[in-house]
């Protein structure tokens, strides 16, 4: 059996095959093999890395019902809605951010509300792919406004009293002077009440879904509950510190009156301020969490409540 002759490095030229011997012609190298007389030219195998596939996001969506108001201080909402994000293709892992945010690597966004979403996706190459949501409530919203009917004769008089108006949503309603500890159908009218600025209130419609209203300091507002003739003095700010363990941290400032100032969680049991530097605040400390009805009584009797 003949065995094949081992590679060489052969000249060759437009018309002729020869050794190096014969003289030079635009040569080029290659290697062959030379296999029963026949000259075998060995194919040459080039690998290119293939581009990763583009990065593709889909959104598996789910429209919320309605909103409930966590916050009524501040008025805010959560919803039950949730947008799970579904990434392919790029490079994983995958990161996912919305509407704008921190990039993180769950890909489910729960408690949304009504509203437009930016959702994008960021793979491990930087790549970042984009899309937009759109989230529609499934149940009527409800909203609420406060009906002023009579503002407090003076400043130490609980005789104001206001009505609280409830529209859209779906009847029944029920509402709450507590920050949503309690509800009842008989709460719209809110009497014997002191001047203050901000009283919250929330209503619940029959599918639960919320809405929140309040008075204010406002003079030219509709929801305006400060005594117009004698009441110099009003809480202004709150600083609070949540805390589910039983410590958190409540703290108030008095603007205007006539100091010294009292301050009251009950409109009963005053105490002076605890701040030597700045009398007009106080600092109520070890509370549960929880609605607080907070009261200032300045030197001449005024009083001022906050919620």
């Amino acid at each position: 059996m003949h065995t094949p002759y081992p590679p060489s490095y052969f000249l060759v030229y437009r018309k002729r095959i020869g050794f190096a011997d014969r003289p030079p012609r635009r040569p080029c190298f290659f290697p062959f093999f030379i296999f029963f007389g026949l000259l075998l030219v060995p194919a040459v195998h080039v690998f290119a890395q293939s581009p990763a596939p583009a990065l593709v996001l889909t959104l598996d969506v789910k429209q919320p019902g309605c909103a409930k108001v966590i916050d009524p201080t501040s008025f805010s909402r959560v919803g039950n809605g949730s947008i799970t994000v579904l990434a392919s293709g790029g490079t994983p892992p995958y990161q996912y951010s919305i509407s704008p945010g921190i990039f993180q690597n769950n890909a489910f966004f729960p408690a949304l509300d009504a509203g437009n979403f930016s959702i994008t996706v960021r793979d491990a190459a930087g790549a970042t792919a984009g899309t937009e949501a759109v989230l529609s409530a499934t149940l009527p919203e409800p909203s609420m406004a406060v009906n002023i009917l009579s503002i407090p004769s003076t400043c130490t008089s609980a005789d104001g009293s206001l009505e609280l108006v409830p529209y859209g949503g779906a009847p029944p309603y029920t509402y709450s002077a507590d920050g949503g500890l309690s509800f009842s159908s008989s709460n719209n009218i809110q009497s014997g009440l002191l001047q203050g600025y901000f009283y919250v209130f929330l209503m619940k419609d029959v599918n639960g879904c919320e809405a929140v209203a309040a008075t204010n300091v406002e003079p030219h507002t509709g929801n305006y509950f400060m005594c117009s003739s004698c009441c110099p003095g009003f809480i202004v700010g709150a600083v609070v510190q949540v805390s589910c363990s039983g410590n958190g941290v409540l703290q108030v400032k008095m603007m205007g009156g006539t100091p010294p100032f009292l301050f009251s969680l009950d409109g009963v049991n005053y105490q002076p301020s605890d701040n030597a530097t700045h009398p007009d605040w106080n600092t109520f400390k070890n509370l549960s969490p929880g609605l607080y009805h907070v009261y200032s009584k300045d030197a001449a009797g005024s009083v001022s409540q906050a919620s």
